[in-house]
């Protein structure tokens, strides 16, 4: 076992209350995963907020969409983020397997007799055609067509579409999440989505308020998008896009597919060997810089109660 796994090892198991002799960290930790700390939270935030309205807190307005009203609640932060654009070029020229039909065994042959890369590729008459295009958007740098050829191949290592990412700008990335009331063909009740603009990132979140105006948030969430747009989610893939897109037909909302970068996918292929459960807000969790580990396995659940009966049975 390497060094970095047994730190985080380590490091997971004097934070567990099964240790030996559990720090007073851990019990805290573990009390505000706990229902009793919940249900306290909830009669405090209910009682500090008695006799407010939505209307009371900064970049919270009512929007009109065609589907009725909703709430959209609005934050801007300062955000240094950029991607880098590495030099793929070559490795991607270099890459057989981005042909149809050539896996790693047919690529291994072909670079055994000489042909190293697409140029040498197009020496062979049935492939010439499909290389000279994968040449060309490769010397384009056009996004969405590498994107969709590392797709395709994304089960070899060195075809990740995550290569690609630097390939458009960053104002076309809409990192989202979604809070529903179950799994399955229930309303959603909050959509989240977030842009990076001139190193200000702007969160919208599109809230109903009376369980009636489900079609209002889609439709305020979707008026973020357009055909450029990419998601960022986690799991998104899976459940979150799905379920917008299974809601929004249900109201009759044309709903476009978009490309979508999933992180639960590149995570599990990075710490496949470290990491048991890859949820997002029910998991380890795993600081890379301090190796700090927790477990937070009670606010979704927690938060749906409380919208259930607080305001959609009121």
């Amino acid at each position: 076992m390497s060094d970095y796994k047994s730190r985080v090892l380590e490091k997971f198991f004097q934070n567990s209350l099964s240790s030996q002799s559990p720090s007073k960290e851990t019990y805290n930790r573990n009390y505000l995963n706990s229902s009793a700390y919940y249900k306290n939270l909830e009669k405090e935030l209910l009682e500090r907020y008695e006799g407010y309205d939505f209307s009371d807190f900064k970049g919270v307005k009512e929007i009109n969409t065609d589907y009725g009203n909703s709430l959209e609640i609005t934050n801007k932060y300062d955000i240094n983020f950029k991607l880098k654009r590495n030099n793929i070029d070559n490795q991607l020229i270099n890459n057989l397997k981005l042909v149809s039909g050539i896996g790693p065994v047919k690529e291994e042959k072909l670079k055994n007799k000489g042909i190293n890369n697409l140029k040498d590729l197009r020496k062979i008459d049935k492939y010439e055609k499909e290389a000279d295009k994968i040449l060309k958007t490769i010397n384009d740098g056009e996004f969405k067509e590498l994107y969709s050829y590392l797709e395709n191949n994304g089960k070899f290592k060195d075809s990740n579409p995550m290569m690609c990412a630097a390939y458009t700008d960053i104002e076309n990335y809409k990192f989202m999440d979604i809070e529903t009331l179950g799994l399955s063909n229930v309303p959603i009740i909050l959509i989240g989505i977030a842009s990076i603009k001139n190193n200000k990132i702007t969160v919208k979140q599109y809230l109903q308020r009376d369980g009636l105006e489900e079609a209002a948030i889609i439709s305020g969430y979707l008026s973020n998008l357009d055909n450029d747009s990419i998601h960022v989610s986690y799991n998104g893939k899976s459940f979150d896009i799905p379920y917008i897109k299974n809601r929004a037909n249900y109201f009759g909302i044309k709903y476009n597919k978009h490309i979508n970068y999933d992180l639960l996918y590149y995570t599990r292929q990075m710490y496949k060997d470290i990491l048991v459960n890859f949820q997002l807000l029910n998991h380890i969790y795993v600081d890379l810089k301090d190796l700090m580990m927790f477990q937070d396995n009670i606010y979704q659940d927690t938060i749906k109660i409380m919208f259930q009966q607080r305001i959609l049975v009121h």
